[in-house]
């Protein structure tokens, strides 16, 4: 089972990429801040360090915490993470290009966007979770 923690302080888009991602296999978890997010994140540690999420979604505008907050954290204590982190944000274009070129996250998309680029963007984005011994 795919696990996917969807993080984005918009309710609608949160059930909308639930939905997309549901179509393909994916248990999806939510959170509506980056304090939830980063809650959801520890939580989600198996025995071995690594987390159960093989996709990370990831709004940048939120409050609490930033996106920029959440994948600072995650590269701090979670480093393997980092590729596996689809940033989907309103942000202008050569803000996420740059979080790309810095290796910041796996890839990035602009809001709005279509569904078939959704679905090519994110593939390249899933780890394979290790299973606990």
């Amino acid at each position: 089972m795919k696990k996917v923690l969807i993080i984005d302080d918009d309710t609608t888009l949160r059930k909308l990429f639930a939905t997309l991602l549901g179509r393909k296999g994916f248990v999806a978890s939510e959170a509506a801040d980056g304090e939830e997010a980063i809650v959801l994140l520890t939580d989600a540690r198996k025995e071995n360090g690594q987390t159960e999420y093989s996709l990370v979604l990831l709004d940048l505008d939120m409050p609490k915490l930033s996106g920029l907050d959440v994948l600072a954290f995650i590269k701090r204590s979670m480093p393997e993470m980092v590729k596996s982190i689809a940033v989907i944000s309103a942000a202008s274009g050569s803000q996420l290009r740059d979080l790309e070129d810095r290796g910041a996250c796996g890839t990035t998309l602009q809001k709005p966007f279509d569904v078939e680029i959704f679905y090519r963007k994110i593939a390249g984005c899933i780890r394979e979770v290790p299973r606990s011994s």
